[in-house]
């Protein structure tokens, strides 16, 4: 798949170039954002994956064009500061929490775990027939759930329903 960050476009599959991640995290002091060009184009995919799915039926607003495939650029899209988006731009933290999700992805973070069921968090054995207990967690690393991310959550304030996580969450109301 060809990397594709054309604004509403048929084929787009980012919310940003590399050389826009690169300048977000050059102004911001992050080392950690390097290598081939590539390797970001695979990294910002990843990220752009997880926040489609991560995020998928929780976007505030309708695509463009129904035949895009990313949510963005939206109609009627108002952030969390009242700002308003015409519906040919892509939101610019909707890109930045794009470069947030990659940047976990070159630092190792699965952000996709393929794993089913919970955690173990206690077992419990004792004599006799049948006295085992297993725990198990419900929710968090282990689930099989896409983690979440305060940065990316608070990036996204106001553009996600409810921002799942608990992070910035917030009523939505539609005018």
């Amino acid at each position: 798949m060809a990397f594709d960050f054309t604004v509403g476009g048929q084929s787009a599959n980012s919310f940003g170039s590399v050389a826009d991640a690169d300048a977000y995290f050059a102004a911001r002091g992050i080392d950690s954002w390097s290598g081939e060009n590539s390797a970001k184009e695979a990294a910002l995919l990843v990220g752009a994956d997880y926040l489609l799915n991560a995020y998928r039926g929780q976007w505030c607003f309708k695509r463009s064009d129904r035949d895009q495939p990313l949510p963005f650029p939206a109609k009627d899209v108002v952030d969390a500061d009242g700002r308003s988006w015409a519906d040919t731009v892509i939101p610019p933290q909707v890109a930045h929490a794009q470069f947030q999700a990659a940047l976990q992805h070159v630092l190792g973070v699965d952000l996709m775990p393929a794993v089913s069921g919970g955690k173990i968090v206690s077992e419990s054995a004792g004599a006799g027939p049948a006295q085992s207990s297993t725990t198990f967690a419900d929710h968090g690393p282990g689930t099989g759930e896409a983690p979440k991310f305060p940065i990316i959550e608070r990036l996204l304030r106001g553009l996600v329903a409810g921002n799942s996580g608990g992070f910035g969450s917030m009523p939505l109301a539609r005018g």
